[in-house]
């Protein structure tokens, strides 16, 4: 009897085998992936159910009918860092104050506040008739509850003004100068900066106006709408306990950059800031008063805008409603940059009919 030397496999064999898996985990991962899918999906809506059940039992603890409150006075509050878990529901007031259900909502919600959403975006979840649903058409659903909602223009327009007055700014380019050398006390507003510069050397000078506002807009997308929130307002407290004197003192800007940046990112916040004001005249319905030359002429706006009386008022109404769909428009932005004539003074004036489309207005 003859006995085979046990060689192993051939090399006709390996392939034969691997072929074999490959084509298994063809038809097996897409499958495994729908069931995936469809899992989270089902956890999505529990999650939502477990949301709408202990909204209405915050509400019915407080009395307050839950078909009653506009959608633009509830606010969902997203764990920081983790936009997708809910950890808590504020209920805003018509006169804009604070109304309650914190601690009731989240004595109902229990563990799931430490629960993500897995495929829906908390921003794309919004109140109507009492009971939240997750929206489609984010963009469509965030920019309807803002000031700049019919103002479409205005908004566009206000980012034409901006890049106009930083065209003009005299000391942009020893901003660029001090962020290049060593001082130590620019190193914060240089890590604050971070690729700043590296958009303005880009560009001439007559267009420096537009990549910066370019440069707001890739730093702004996709941040989370609260913090954003907290990080304007951290902007225009500190613009209303200083004192802008001259638009080209370089000094003057450099210093007060230099302590924006101790506790934010400097140039992208100062447009959060802008964004506010930018709302409140469109919740006023007046025009948005022009800027002079230079980047410090915003931040003056900034800071004479924040003392107004009934500014406060505006943010505890519509303030968050308008940082939403701000971060939408400058997501869209992001998004189309390559159709942006940099050369053009209404570089985003232009991209008016494309934000009308995404919306859906005609």
């Amino acid at each position: 009897m003859l006995i085979r030397d046990k060689k192993g496999f051939t090399l006709v064999e390996l392939v034969v085998v691997v072929a074999i898996l490959a084509i298994l985990a063809g038809v097996a991962v897409p499958v495994y992936s729908g069931y995936i899918e469809k899992a989270h999906e089902a956890a999505d809506l529990q999650l939502l159910d477990s949301m709408n059940t202990a909204f209405a039992a915050a509400c019915a603890a407080r009395g307050i009918d839950p078909r009653a409150i506009a959608t633009d006075g509830v606010m969902i509050a997203p764990k920081p860092g983790s936009g997708n878990t809910i950890t808590g529901i504020t209920v805003i007031g018509g006169d804009g104050k604070y109304a309650g259900l914190g601690e009731d909502f989240l004595t109902f919600f229990g563990d799931n506040a430490n629960t993500s959403f897995q495929n829906y975006d908390v921003e794309n979840i919004t109140l109507q008739d009492g009971v939240f649903t997750a929206q489609e058409n984010a963009l469509a659903q965030r920019w309807e509850l803002s000031s700049f909602n019919q103002h479409e223009e205005k908004l566009l327009g206000s980012l034409d003004q901006l890049s106009s007055a930083i065209d003009g700014s005299e000391g942009l380019s020893e901003l660029l100068s001090a962020l290049s050398t060593d001082d130590p006390e620019v190193e914060g507003l240089r890590q604050a900066l971070r690729d700043y510069p590296d958009y303005l050397n880009r560009y001439q000078a007559s267009e420096r106006g537009n990549a910066t506002v370019l440069y707001i807009a890739d730093h702004s997308a996709g941040r989370n709408t609260d913090e954003a929130l907290q990080s304007a307002l951290r902007t225009i407290d500190l613009l209303k306990s200083v004192t802008l004197q001259n638009s080209a003192d370089i000094n003057e800007l450099r210093d007060l950059l230099v302590e924006m940046s101790q506790n934010s990112t400097a140039i992208e916040e100062v447009g959060l800031a802008y964004a506010l004001v930018t709302g409140y005249y469109n919740n006023k319905g007046t025009d948005l008063p022009s800027l002079e030359n230079g980047l410090s002429s915003a931040l003056r706006l900034i800071q004479n805008t924040a003392k107004l009386s009934d500014f406060d008022k505006y943010l505890q109404g519509k303030g968050r409603a308008d940082i939403s769909a701000y971060l939408s428009a400058m997501q869209v932005l992001k998004d189309n940059a390559s159709q942006v004539n940099l050369d053009r003074e209404d570089a985003f004036a232009s991209l008016l009919n494309m934000l009308k489309d995404l919306l859906g207005k005609t």
